[in-house]
């Protein structure tokens, strides 16, 4: 929305209402003033543009970096009006978020201003009320009715096949997707009402060597609305038994490896029977797989093999690997390499998870919110 969103609001109300037609085009100007001086830290100039009684304590967005200023949205109330603002903000440690604000404002004693209503915890949660100026809305809901699956006992290689149980509006759920689980693929979604669903998921055995005691994130997508939550994440606690054959595993970059350029894999046979590597193909140019033969694995027994690779810090690559007749169903794997990460690197602290992310993003807000302004 911009001006020409504007334009053809102040023409409908001007058909029905010409005064506050022109009461509007007040509006626009005086929310895009106060946004100019919250971004210049001018708390005089931008007081003006605040309810009286509130002046004092009123939220002046220190860190937000870019502001614009993109719809108004009406009340029942023809003197109070919403007016949405797409906006950046910086927050330590996780850098620039986008963020709507909403703001209400009053008209009053022949002029518009900003209407501060009472604080709540967090700002990026539904259903708490309206932080200074900021109103937050559900939106689309989603819930996993089964927590829990127990995939049963499996040979490495099999396909696992299964359902499980969401709460959902038929007419609001607009996709599924997961993470978490080398192999979790989802599949079609299955309804059983307007409010309940089943979505199959199938599990690429082929990499998994050892019994499977796992967390998959479901991420949920309803409608995108402007102030609405679209999107929920669910989380599916898997369990099962994997009658494991061979694996292969990534190393850590050693210093040498860094410097000669090459990542090593390991192969273990974790399996009854011996087998052996037959043949290995990069799919990457940027990777090099050696012609040397790969000796035969006893059960128990590894071996490790250097891919070069030919330019540091590139995308992934993916290896394919054929195994001996009887190890899979397919005797062959795909296997992703990842970027070689260096070894001075594996000495820094490690990075924040999405949850240590969301938490420092919370507190963030929190702190901007109960700092008095200067």
């Amino acid at each position: 929305m911009n001006k020409r969103f504007f334009s053809s609001v102040l023409f409908l109300l001007a058909v029905s209402t010409p005064a506050l037609s022109q009461d509007l085009n007040m509006l626009k100007d005086r929310a895009d003033r106060l946004w100019t001086a919250r971004l210049q830290a001018n708390k005089a100039n931008a007081a003006e543009f605040v309810e009286q009684e509130k002046r004092s304590d009123f939220p002046m967005y220190e860190n937000v970096r870019e502001a614009s200023v993109t719809g108004v949205e009406f009340t029942a109330d023809k003197s109070k009006v919403l007016v949405t603002t797409k906006a950046k903000q910086i927050v330590p440690p996780v850098g620039f978020i986008e963020q709507t604000i909403t703001e209400s404002w009053e008209w009053k004693a022949g002029n518009w201003f900003v209407h501060v209503a009472p604080p709540a915890t967090n700002p990026f949660e539904a259903n708490r009320g309206p932080v200074s100026a900021i109103t937050v809305r559900s939106g689309f809901a989603f819930q996993l009715i089964d927590k829990k699956i127990d995939l049963g006992t499996h040979k490495q290689g099999d396909k696992i096949a299964g359902t499980v149980k969401f709460a959902a509006a038929r007419s609001a759920l607009q996709n599924i997707r997961a993470r978490g689980l080398e192999g979790f693929r989802v599949g079609a979604t299955r309804w059983i009402d307007d409010k309940t669903g089943e979505l199959e998921f199938t599990i690429d055995s082929s990499l998994i060597s050892q019994d499977i005691n796992a967390s998959v994130a479901l991420e949920a997508m309803g409608p995108e609305r402007v102030f609405e939550v679209n999107t929920v994440v669910e989380n599916l606690a898997l369990a099962g038994r994997i009658e494991g054959k061979f694996g292969i595993f990534q190393l850590p970059q050693t210093p040498e490896a860094e410097k000669g350029r090459f990542v090593e894999l390991e192969f273990k046979n974790v399996g009854n029977t011996p087998f052996r590597v037959e043949r290995m193909r990069s799919l990457d140019t940027n990777f090099v797989v050696s012609e040397s033969a790969i000796p035969p694995l006893a059960p128990g027994q590894t071996v490790k093999v250097a891919v070069p690779y030919a330019q540091a810090r590139l995308a992934d690559g993916e290896l394919m690997v054929h195994l001996s007749e009887g190890v899979l169903p397919s005797n062959s794997v795909l296997f992703r390499i990842k970027v070689p990460v260096s070894a001075s690197a594996q000495q820094q602290p490690a990075g924040l998870s999405r949850s240590e992310l969301d938490a420092a993003v919370r507190q963030a807000l929190e702190d901007a919110r109960r700092r008095p302004s200067q």
